[in-house]
C-alpha cells in the first residue's frame, strides 16, 4: 500500500514538472515570435532645396551721424542764449553769443582809427607833389645860377644859397615821400585791426552747423566761456545709423555686402548693408566695430537699442528636417533610411541649420531616398518599419 502511494506520488510529481517546462518553453518561443515579428511606425521626408544662412545676434544702439559739442570761439561772457534744450535749429540759426558789448567797442574803435588815418594819408599825398614840383623848380634855378657862376656873372655866395635851397627842396620830398609811406602803412595795420575786430565780433555769434535739435546745454546766459569751453550739445535726426560690436572671430566676414537685420520688439524695422568697418580690433575687448544707415522714421529715436541679426553667410544647398539628424559618438551624425521596408542607418555630414532644416554637404547619400523623421528613435540598423505619413518630394 504504502509504495502504490509512493508511486503514485512520483507520477504525479514527473506530471507537473513536464507541463511547467512545456509552458515555458511555449512563452518564450511566443515571445521571439513577436521580437522577430515587431515593425514600427515611421514618418519620412526627403532632400530639399532652400537657401541657407549663417547669422550672429547682436545689440546695435542708435547714434545721429551728425553729432556736435558747440563751443565758444571767443572767450567771454555768454551775453545772449537763444535756444534751450529740446529746440529744433535750422542750419545758420543764432545759437549764442559771447562778449558782445565789448567786441562792437573794438569795432567802433578800430573804424575810427583807420577813419583818422585815412584823413592823414590824404593830406600827406598832396605834400608829395608840391614838393616835388618845389624841387623841381629850385633844381633849374641852381643850373642858370650855375652857368652865370661859371661865367662869372654872380658871386659864389649867390650860388650857394641857391644850392642850398635846392637841396632843401629834393629832402623835402624825400620826407613827403617817407611820411606818405609810413601814414600809408599806418592806414593797411588798422584796417587789418578793423578786419581782426570784425571778425571776432562775427566769431562771437555761434550759428547752428545743421538743422538738428538741441540736446545738451552746459552754460547758461552770464557765465563766462573760454574757447573750446562746451556750450550747447546738438543732434541731427534726419541721419541716423546703427552701431554694433562684434567679437574678432568675425571679421573677415563682415563686408560692404553683408546684410543686418534690424528689428525691435520682435519687429523688423529694416534689411540694410553694412557702411563701415572698424580698420582694426580693439586690443583690450577683442571686439570691432560695424555701422549701418538707419532708415528715416520718427519712431526711431537716438540712443535706442535694437536687436540685430548679422548674415554672415548665404547660399542654396539641399537639407533635411533637423530631428531626422541622429548624434552619434565622435560628433559623428547619421539619419535612418528606408530601404525594403528596413531601417538603414546612414552617415551625413551637416552644414548650416535654417528654419528647422540642416543642410547636408553629402547629398548624395540621401538623394531619391525615404528619409525617416520621426519614430527613429525606436529603431535600430536593419529594423524592420511601417511608412505611415510623409513622402518623397
Amino acid at each position: 500500500m504504502k509504495k502504490t502511494l509512493f508511486t503514485i506520488t512520483m507520477i504525479l510529481m514527473v506530471g507537473i514538472g513536464v507541463s511547467g517546462c512545456n509552458s515555458d518553453s511555449s512563452k518564450s518561443n511566443n515571445e521571439k515570435n513577436q521580437i522577430s515579428s515587431k515593425i514600427t511606425n515611421v514618418e519620412i521626408c526627403a532632400l530639399q532645396e532652400q537657401q541657407f544662412t549663417k547669422r550672429i545676434k547682436a545689440k546695435g544702439t542708435v547714434k545721429p551721424t551728425n553729432k556736435a559739442i558747440i563751443s565758444a570761439r571767443i572767450g567771454g561772457v555768454v551775453d545772449s542764449l537763444y535756444v534751450k534744450e529740446g529746440d529744433y535749429v535750422k542750419e545758420g540759426d543764432l545759437l549764442f553769443q559771447t562778449d558782445k558789448i565789448n567786441l562792437e567797442n573794438q569795432v567802433r574803435s578800430a573804424e575810427k582809427l583807420l577813419e583818422a588815418a585815412k584823413k592823414g594819408e590824404s593830406y600827406t599825398s598832396y605834400d608829395l607833389p608840391v614838393a616835388s614840383a618845389d624841387s623841381k623848380k629850385k633844381g633849374l634855378d641852381y643850373k642858370r645860377k650855375l652857368e652865370l657862376y661859371k661865367n662869372n656873372a654872380i658871386s659864389k655866395s649867390e650860388l650857394e644859397v641857391i644850392e642850398i635851397e635846392y637841396n632843401v627842396a629834393k629832402a623835402n620830398v624825400e620826407k613827403s615821400g617817407a611820411l606818405n609811406k609810413a601814414i600809408g602803412s599806418i592806414v593797411q595795420q588798422l584796417s587789418a585791426s578793423l578786419e581782426m575786430a570784425r571778425k571776432n565780433l562775427s566769431d562771437s555769434k555761434v550759428l547752428a552747423p545743421y538743422s538738428g535739435i538741441i540736446t545738451g546745454k552746459f552754460l547758461n546766459k552770464g557765465e563766462f566761456s573760454a574757447p573750446g569751453v562746451p556750450v550747447l550739445e546738438m543732434e541731427s535726426q534726419d541721419s541716423l545709423e546703427i552701431s554694433c560690436r562684434l567679437s574678432a572671430l568675425y571679421y573677415d566676414y563682415i563686408s560692404d555686402k553683408t546684410e543686418l537685420l534690424i528689428s525691435y520688439n520682435g519687429i523688423e524695422i529694416a534689411a540694410v548693408p553694412v557702411l563701415y568697418k572698424a580698420p582694426n580690433i580693439d586690443t583690450l575687448t577683442r571686439t570691432f566695430e560695424i555701422k549701418a544707415q538707419m532708415p528715416i522714421s520718427k519712431n526711431i529715436i537716438s540712443g535706442s537699442l535694437y536687436d540685430v541679426e548679422i548674415v554672415l553667410e548665404k547660399h542654396t544647398g539641399l537639407g533635411i528636417n533637423t530631428n531626422s539628424i541622429i548624434a552619434q559618438k565622435g560628433g559623428k551624425q547619421a539619419v535612418y533610411v528606408v530601404d525594403s521596408n528596413k531601417a538603414v542607418e546612414t552617415a551625413v555630414n551637416t552644414g548650416l541649420s535654417d528654419n528647422e532644416i540642416t543642410e547636408i554637404l553629402n547629398p548624395e547619400a540621401l538623394k531619391g531616398k525615404a528619409v525617416i523623421s520621426s519614430g527613429h528613435f525606436y529603431i535600430n540598423d536593419g529594423d524592420e518599419v511601417r511608412v505611415v505619413n510623409g513622402g518623397t518630394k
